[in-house]
């Protein structure tokens, strides 16, 4: 089937630059019915060809705007959030353990593997040591207020207000003027 589709599309391809080239040789009113029909051709082309041409273009395009996101299949967090839901949490870990050794910077799967270290597994202390870890890089993403979020909550269950309180200051001037910098201010103000 995909060589079907290959075939095809460089047909209609190889069409439309024919028909362009060739066909340009009658005049104005000619060549705006030739130029018509050949993008007509190429668009054609373009449909089939979309798997092996546009969509690595844009997969290579969208890792350089979203850094650690390259190659990303978000089945694979369909399938973490499905085994969460079935309670197959250790699956669920044992997943996101192997898409973060293939994907470390990945932030969502790190994110999801503290939320599940802390909420499903009772392992608060190894949830916490991957949040501060998430947190010491550099730079602020929007997913970050939920680190912190899950962070201030063990400090504050294990008794280490100050600590939280120390979070919550660094982590609202961390994040400038967002959304996310003003919730955790209001946390702050809640927790002095």
């Amino acid at each position: 089937m995909q060589t079907v589709r290959l075939g095809v599309g460089l047909f209609f391809l190889l069409t439309a630059a024919l028909t362009l080239r060739l066909g340009g040789r009658g005049g104005i009113g000619g060549s705006f019915i030739v130029v018509g029909f050949s993008a007509a051709l190429a668009l054609v082309a373009g449909m089939f060809l979309y798997p092996y041409i546009a969509a690595p273009v844009m997969k290579m395009f969208g890792a350089v705007y979203f850094p650690g996101t390259r190659g990303v299949v978000r089945e694979e967090f369909s399938r973490v959030q499905a085994l969460i839901a079935q309670q197959a949490d250790a699956e669920a870990e044992a997943e996101l353990r192997r898409i973060l050794q293939e994907r470390p910077a990945l932030l969502e799967a790190r994110i999801l593997l503290v939320g599940l270290l802390y909420d499903k597994l009772g392992r608060p202390a190894e949830a916490l040591e991957m949040a501060q870890a998430i947190l010491a890089g550099d730079g602020w993403a929007e997913d970050m207020e939920r680190v912190v979020a899950l962070a201030v909550d063990i400090l504050l269950e294990a008794g280490r207000r100050e600590e939280a309180v120390a979070l919550l200051r660094r982590s609202a001037q961390r994040a400038g003027r967002t959304g996310a910098a003003a919730r955790l201010t209001e946390r702050l103000q809640h927790l002095c």
